[in-house]
């Protein structure tokens, strides 16, 4: 994992990253290295860059590569705003053969598959634990295992339904029609000799094609966040996208955070691992919060029980009439003291750091960035779990004038001692 900071006020946006990369290794262990290039410029010439989190390869293929095979593609070209170039990008993947070779898509549809029939099998299996604990019987035969697979496959099939499809031209009952056979395959792997019905295969195969057409990432899916100014742009803009692989020739992908400073103002966008930047953010942190939400819920919920076991002289028909009239005002009080809470974060933390944000001078930003992203690693190395932040701080700062500035960067060679490299690099410049 990681944790990356994108700061953005009307002069600049300051980009900061960590250099934690965990890799994951064939016996089930993991490895935390301290060195991966997480930023990178899209352009050679303009201003605007990229971050990446979460999985460090596109179908297998490092992004660093996939980034500077781009800048090489886009040479001296520039679009008008941040979306564009974040659009142009996406669009040039699925259009490299390098990257997208047959096998490598089948690598992947076969990944994708087996993860989602795998949680599916280990999901029922537990359902099957629970049911026997609960009846004392000793086994289950083949129709309640038959009922239980159908409404916990049903269960999620309803969940997955719920997301807005990758691509309206591609359906499910398109992915299905290619891949049926392929993904039965998998099932009869994964799922052994389990007795499952038709029906119930049935519903898996379309499963795991609601899955893959609809807007669900995978385990290995990349965050990629483009960031800076378009030619048409005089204040910075933020676009992220998911990326999660190639099937059938289609890209999964789909958008999810923006932010557009000559709409919405300054803002601090964290990604990736943010619960210490929101906790600096919002002055609490977002385990904290619910918990408190929770609590809150839990308090009002059994109000009435409380009120009611400990009155006396109530008729049936009062108790019955206040118990009724909770169920419409105990969500609604709850609603209105969580907004509440809301409201007096947002003035008493958010508001007043956003002011200050979108007045600091290039040098603030990148200074605040960098400590958020320490602030994350810090907290990572004092807890229990793996530091799965941390090594250098890479920072950078975008601005219309001055295009990508390096204000903190790490090199895996000493520049001096490789004059070849800045030549090449740099000479033309």
């Amino acid at each position: 994992m990681t944790t990356e900071i994108a700061i953005l006020n009307h002069q600049a946006v300051a980009l900061a990253a960590d250099s934690a990369a965990t890799v994951g290794l064939p016996a089930g262990s993991q490895k935390i290295y301290t060195s991966a290039n997480k930023i990178f410029g899209l352009s050679r010439r303009h201003p605007v860059a990229v971050m990446i989190y979460n999985a460090g390869a596109f179908m297998g293929v490092p992004w660093e590569t996939v980034v500077k095979l781009y800048r090489d593609h886009l040479a001296d070209s520039s679009s008008p705003t941040v979306a564009a170039y974040l659009a142009d990008f996406i669009s040039y993947l699925p259009t490299q053969p390098a990257f997208c070779t047959p096998e490598g898509q089948q690598a992947w549809f076969e990944g994708l598959v087996r993860a989602e029939l795998e949680g599916g099998r280990d999901a029922l299996r537990v359902a099957v634990e629970q049911a026997l604990t609960k009846t004392g019987a000793d086994g289950i035969d083949e129709g309640e295992l038959s009922i239980l697979a159908a409404n916990l496959f049903g269960q999620r099939l309803d969940h997955l339904r719920s997301a807005d499809l990758i691509d309206p031209a591609w359906g499910p009952g398109d992915f299905e029609t290619a891949n049926r056979v392929g993904v039965i395959e998998i099932l009869q792997d994964v799922f052994g000799g389990l007795p499952l019905t038709d029906e119930a295969k049935d519903i898996l195969v379309t499963v795991v094609s609601e899955f893959i057409t609809r807007q669900h990432e995978s385990n290995a899916f990349s965050g990629v966040v483009a960031a800076g100014f378009g030619h048409d742009e005089i204040f910075p803009s933020l676009w992220e996208r998911v990326v999660d692989g190639v099937i059938d020739g289609h890209l999964r992908s789909w958008p999810r955070t923006s932010h557009v400073v000559a709409v919405e103002g300054a803002a601090i966008v964290p990604f990736a691992q943010d619960d210490m930047v929101r906790a600096f953010v919002e002055g609490v942190s977002p385990s904290y919060q619910s918990a408190i939400e929770a609590l809150i819920s839990r308090v009002i919920s059994g109000y009435p029980e409380a009120l009611l076991g400990a009155t006396t002289g109530l008729s049936a028909k009062v108790r019955t009439s206040i118990e009724a009239a909770h169920a419409t005002i105990g969500p609604q009080a709850s609603q209105l003291a969580l907004e509440q809470l809301a409201e007096w974060r947002s003035e008493k933390f958010v508001t007043e750091l956003i002011e200050i944000v979108s007045v600091l001078p290039k040098e603030e930003l990148a200074s605040l960035a960098e400590a958020l992203v320490n602030l994350t690693s810090l907290r990572r190395r004092m807890s229990r779990q793996a530091e799965t932040v941390g090594g250098p701080v890479d920072v950078a700062v975008i601005s219309k004038g001055d295009g990508l500035i390096w204000m903190k960067r790490k090199h895996y060679f000493e520049p001096g001692l490789n004059p070849q490299y800045m030549a090449n690099r740099y000479g033309s410049l």
